[in-house]
């Protein structure tokens, strides 16, 4: 198994990153909360608080706001985010797009546009190939417990591209990506512990232990 296989998927992590939902994808500083369908504004006439039928009216017109609330938030939720915008962009060969809509997600602490970015200068997608912007990005994003970010960041040691090689560094992320994908990306999970392994080969016992001292003490930032 060569260790470059993190460096190789970015096409499965962008569709399982573009599948997700609005919500998951997206910090939690930046998701539009649920509307209040409280109507402090509306109130009621006069004519509409002397009978029923005004009664009815207000009702009525008090609903229809509600629903007009709901629908808009509902609208809201469903439009497509950013981070989908870019991954569809990048699907289509977009990567001006895709690198307009990555980069402030990127700025802004987004795990999955990090690691989406670094793909990006890992392979010269729309912009000069630079392994060590492709290193940083995957690092923001690693160390943010992103698993794929992980996975890859634990390729970039392995090969010493945009690094010096450091098995060791390589052994941690490849362990940390493993054990922080999900049963459901067994795939992806299965690949990241090939990878270890594929390192471990390479490593003396010593190395091996210290690359595991250094994943049990390892903490997101």
């Amino acid at each position: 198994m060569q260790p470059g296989g993190g460096l190789d998927h970015f096409v499965a992590v962008v569709r399982r990153d573009a599948n997700s939902s609005w919500l998951a994808s997206t910090p939690a500083s930046s998701a539009r909360p649920m509307q209040s369908l409280s109507q402090p504004g509306l109130r009621m006439t006069r004519r509409e608080m002397g009978d029923t039928s005004g009664m009815q009216r207000f009702n009525l017109r008090r609903t229809i706001r509600a629903a007009s609330r709901m629908a808009m938030t509902l609208v809201e939720i469903a439009l497509p985010g950013p981070f989908e915008g870019a991954m569809a962009a990048y699907k289509r060969g977009d990567y001006a797009t895709a690198l307009r809509l990555l980069r402030p997600l990127a700025n802004k602490g987004h795990r999955a546009a990090q690691n989406s970015l670094g793909m990006m200068y890992s392979q010269g997608k729309g912009l000069p190939q630079d392994y060590a912007e492709a290193l940083k990005w995957y690092r923001k994003a690693a160390e943010q417990g992103h698993a794929d970010g992980q996975d890859n960041l634990g390729a970039m040691y392995a090969s010493g591209k945009g690094v010096a090689q450091d098995y060791v560094e390589a052994h941690k992320w490849f362990n940390l990506a493993a054990s922080h994908l999900p049963a459901s990306e067994a795939a992806n999970r299965d690949k990241a512990a090939q990878n270890r392994e594929w390192v471990a080969h390479k490593m003396t016992p010593a190395q091996i232990a210290a690359a595991e001292r250094l994943a049990r003490e390892w903490k997101p930032k």
